[in-house]
Order: C-alpha cells, then structure tokens, then sequence
C-alpha cells in the first residue's frame, strides 16, 4: 500500500482511494515516480500533497480509477484550484507534479503507466 509519507489526501491523511482503485500497477508506479523520480525530500512532499489534492477532487467528480483521467480532469482540476484562491506559482506547482508523473496520461502510449491490462476504448 502506498504510504502517506508520499501522498495523502489534504484533511483525511491517507492515501487517495482512486489509488487504490486502479491497481497494484498503477500504486507502484506513483509510489516509484515519489520515492525514486524525485530526489528533494521537500519537492517530493510538495508534489505528494498536489497529487494528494488531485486525487481528492476527482474523486469527488466520480472518478474510481487512475486510468480513467483525461486532460479535461486536469483542466477542470485547476480551475476549480485557481477559484479557490491557489496561487500562480502553486497551480504551476500542481500542474507540474501532475505532468511529470504522467497520470494525465495514463491512457497515451507515451505514458510510463501504459497498462497492457487497461480497459480499451471501443465502439459501442
């Protein structure tokens, strides 16, 4: 399980339920991108509690799983984070742990959390 030395959802202090919805995979990779993608101790803690916050609203949207978010998430994400009083710097702050983490592009065949087990999009 995914400690909440690394992320946590703001007021409640444990790890983000949409982590534990999308897998082992998925909570290894972001577990992998804090610990070992991110030396500084207090910009690992910065991007933890963004993540944390992002994780947090989408929740709150319905969203169950890491690979279910698109860049409209991110986008409303941060306009929600900019109406609520989030300061530039902190937004590029968020939106920088956001990218280079690359759960905003779980579903890209760029992204390093391309799952061979992902749920494809087909044609209804």
């Amino acid at each position: 399980m995914l400690g909440h030395d690394l992320i946590a959802v703001p007021i409640l202090g444990r790890p983000p339920a949409i982590i534990d919805g999308s897998g082992r995979k998925a909570r290894d990779r972001i577990e992998h991108f804090l610990r070992a993608a991110i030396d500084n101790e207090n910009t690992r803690r910065a991007y933890g509690r963004a993540l944390g916050s992002f994780f947090a609203f989408l929740e709150g949207g319905g969203k169950e799983r890491v690979q279910d978010i698109g860049p409209l998430d991110v986008r409303d994400y941060l306009e929600a984070a900019k109406a609520n009083g989030l300061s530039t710097a902190t937004l590029k702050q968020h939106m920088a742990a956001i990218r280079i983490s690359g759960v905003d592009r779980y579903n890209d065949s760029t992204s390093l959390f391309k799952d061979s087990h992902s749920r494809s999009t087909q044609d209804s």
